[in-house]
């Protein structure tokens, strides 16, 4: 009965040093790589040198003479980021009494006349 424990025993350790083995043999990361921390840093969006009835007053008088005004064009004609500009153009077309309204042309936000 004793030499069947030794047996059990031996196995028991045998195989704990297999599987032990393989993970040992991995090679070890004993250097240390840095990591770069990058910070972008964008301008503050410059406001717009002409007043909100000033650029809303451009818009309609745009779209007098043309069919539509895109969000690009509206951004560069007043000097605002395309996300002002585009929030500015819906929140002329959401108000009561504004003569511009949001049009869905090929996919793309396009504003016209009312």
């Amino acid at each position: 009965m004793n030499t069947m424990k030794l047996w059990r025993a031996g196995l028991l350790m045998m195989a704990a040093t297999l599987i032990s083995v393989p993970s040992m043999s991995q090679p070890r990361h004993l250097h240390h790589h840095p990591v770069a921390v990058v910070k972008v840093v964008t301008p503050a969006s410059t406001p717009s040198k002409y007043s909100q009835n000033e650029r809303k007053m451009m818009a309609v008088n745009y779209l007098k003479r043309h069919k539509y005004l895109t969000i690009k064009k509206y951004a560069k004609r007043t000097g605002l980021s395309f996300s002002a500009a585009e929030n500015e153009l819906d929140a002329f077309a959401r108000g009561r009494n504004n003569p511009v309204k949001l049009v869905m042309r090929k996919g793309q936000k396009v504003y016209t006349l009312a």
